[in-house]
């Protein structure tokens, strides 16, 4: 099943929202480039260089807001420093070089690999210990090149790709397990470092681009399992024998040995049934389900579709996970009860 993840994951990747002057659901239209860049290739080269005084005073730091601005809206008294659990947290990294240029010493001289290019985040919570986190692939080769500034958001409302979401879910997830996110107010530290992939072997890690901190009060009761910005959205229909079904497969099937499948939530209102096409004979039935699993150290939800092939006038009472339909990502274990 992880490696179907991971398929879908790549799949998925190549369309995540970039985030420079492209919105953030519910903001603003595409503007251009502040200062277009010269004509790229895949390696280092002329990026947008210093976009402005606002940039220019911020070299090296992660802003934060309270909306999601745009490169020419955003100033300084835009800035916030404290939020609430579940408020919106928007965040600009102002950076000296693109990151394709920030990682060009450690390349050893290789001239294509922007397309390569990746983002992790570091937190620390209170000062403890860090928390190492991953930003899923999102941008084009040519944005990666060029941009020295772009934009994100921590827990996005809308499930889309939004740059940072996934990270800071991983933060809650890992770091409520260690029992550092308790009721109270928080000093969120986070460092921003490009990587580049490296196929099979561990990536190739930049410097620290972009650091930053915040205040963060989570208030008692602030992870509820029924709050689907920070956990899911309730289930699309309910069904005992189904989800049981799903949750006795997934844990016969499940290859990841940190995590066992402890809840189903299915996502679709009903089954979907396939037919041949010649004949139009029905050869199976698929239905979509979030599968939440618990870990020692974080948990973790998964979304596949379910689907049983047809058997005389019934179908077989044991399915398979046809296809991963939405990819891992993290969320706090309290989201499971």
């Amino acid at each position: 099943m992880k490696s179907i993840i991971a398929f879908a994951a790549m799949l998925l990747c190549g369309s995540a929202l970039p985030a420079q002057d492209i919105p953030i659901p519910g903001g603003k239209a595409r503007t251009p480039p502040v200062k277009p860049a010269t004509p790229r290739t895949g390696g280092p080269g002329a990026d947008q260089g210093i976009t402005g005084p606002l940039h220019a005073a911020n070299v090296g730091k992660l802003v934060f807001t309270r909306t999601d601005l745009e490169l020419r809206a955003i100033n300084a008294g835009s800035f916030a420093s404290g939020f609430g659990l579940g408020d919106p947290i928007y965040f600009r990294a102002y950076m000296a070089k693109s990151s394709v240029n920030a990682v060009a010493p450690m390349m050893g001289g290789q001239g294509n690999y922007a397309h390569r290019i990746r983002y992790r985040m570091i937190f620390r919570v209170d000062g403890g210990a860090p928390v190492e986190t991953s930003i899923r692939a999102w941008g084009t080769a040519k944005e990666h090149a060029e941009w020295t500034t772009w934009r994100g958001q921590f827990l996005d409302r809308t499930g889309s790709k939004v740059p940072g979401n996934d990270a800071f879910r991983e933060l809650l997830s890992k770091a409520m397990a260690r029992g550092q996110l308790g009721p109270g107010s928080h000093q969120i530290e986070v460092e921003l470092i490009p990587t580049v992939a490296n196929g099979d072997n561990p990536p190739i890690v930049g410097p620290v681009v972009a650091r930053g901190s915040f205040t963060l009060s989570v208030s008692a009761g602030a992870v509820r399992p029924d709050d689907p910005q920070i956990c899911l959205p309730p289930a699309a229909m309910r069904n005992a024998g189904i989800e049981n079904a799903i949750l006795n497969r997934a844990r016969q099937t499940w290859k990841d040995s940190a995590t066992r499948p402890e809840r189903v939530l299915i996502t679709h209102t009903g089954w979907t049934f396939y037919r041949h096409p010649v004949s139009g004979i029905v050869t199976r039935r698929a239905i979509d389900a979030r599968i939440l699993a618990r870990g020692s150290t974080y948990c973790t939800v998964q979304g596949y579709a379910y689907s049983q092939a047809a058997v005389g006038s019934g179908f077989e009472s044991q399915g398979d996970f046809s296809g991963a339909e939405e990819y891992t990502s993290y969320l706090p274990c309290a989201c499971l009860k």
